[in-house]
């Protein structure tokens, strides 16, 4: 049985793209161009596809703090790669009363901090229950990530062909076909669609507060404490928005869940406090700054 440290020795040298972060199987060469960068949602920088690895990161001392969450530091610790690469997203590592996840990934790992959060994992007594990734800008290296920690990745069928790692993809990851997917007793990744066909956001049920939505960027969040914005867009990169039909059909799947409190996949992208609420009523605005009217369309009244 292989080592972590063999684990994540043995794709060192595999090619990631340094705009989005996701990993490309042995013998992809320097000359491809990254499908998902190609895609009409992200970018190609102007001066070509640029590639890094694993090595090159490590060797330039990057490392993974973890930082526990300034709301509910015992139950979420944020992975943050410093300094930080591609999207800049910070997986978050999720302790529910039925185990332990990740939610949503990044393209650096380090034998260090895989050990930390088994040690983490076996001294809470819980399983560790996988990987939720929303979509295919968080794939990145969630194929050495999950092997490093003897667990499943879990995403919607309907992106698929985005992995990269295409050697991989039946290895490690539970394609799931169903409007939801239960991890444990109180996570429930829920498809929405959006950005992606598949996109997902993650609900956690927390003992002693209220729920937390976990929305990647299927909702963006904006970052003033003062303006808590909420937007939807097809890309963010190239300013597309998503049409008015597809937005509501995100609140429409995410109306039965309750949540206080909602995070993006970044530290400083997150509404405490009355999230639900603010994502519905904001809606009607959204939707009108797009020339729609929200009486044209099936909305589900809120509900707690």
């Amino acid at each position: 049985m292989s080592t972590i440290e063999e684990i994540i020795e043995q794709d060192l040298d595999l090619l990631i793209c340094s705009t989005c972060g996701a990993q490309f199987s042995a013998g992809t060469p320097e000359s491809h161009i990254c499908e998902i960068c190609a895609d009409d949602r992200q970018w190609v920088p102007l001066d070509g596809q640029i590639w890094t690895t694993l090595r090159k990161l490590r060797d330039s001392g990057r490392k993974i703090d973890f930082v526990p969450d300034r709301v509910d530091p015992e139950g979420l610790t944020w992975l943050v790669t410093t300094p930080p690469i591609a999207i800049q997203q910070s997986p978050l590592l999720v302790k529910t009363p039925s185990g332990w996840l990740i939610v949503e990934c990044c393209p650096f790992i380090s034998p260090e901090a895989v050990h930390k959060i088994k040690a983490m994992v076996m001294e809470s007594g819980l399983p560790f229950l996988g990987i939720a990734l929303s979509h295919p800008h968080w794939y990145n290296s969630g194929a050495i990530w999950a092997r490093a920690l003897e667990c499943k990745i879990y995403a919607s069928k309907l992106d698929k062909e985005w992995w990269m790692r295409k050697e991989t993809v039946d290895e490690v990851v539970e394609w799931f076909e169903t409007p939801t997917l239960k991890l444990g007793d109180h996570a429930t990744m829920i498809l929405c669609g959006g950005h992606f066909p598949g996109s997902c956001v993650t609900h956690i049920e927390r003992e002693g507060r209220g729920g937390l939505l976990c929305v990647a960027d299927t909702l963006m969040l904006g970052w003033s404490s003062v303006i808590r914005q909420v937007s939807y867009m097809y890309s963010y990169p190239n300013f597309i928005p998503l049409p008015p039909n597809e937005i509501v059909h995100i609140w429409n799947c995410i109306k039965d869940y309750s949540f206080d409190d909602a995070y993006g996949a970044w530290i400083i992208r997150r509404i405490v406090g009355g999230a639900k609420k603010e994502v519905y009523d904001q809606l009607g605005p959204f939707l009108a700054k797009m020339g729609a009217k929200i009486e044209d369309y099936d909305v589900a009244p809120f509900k707690e």
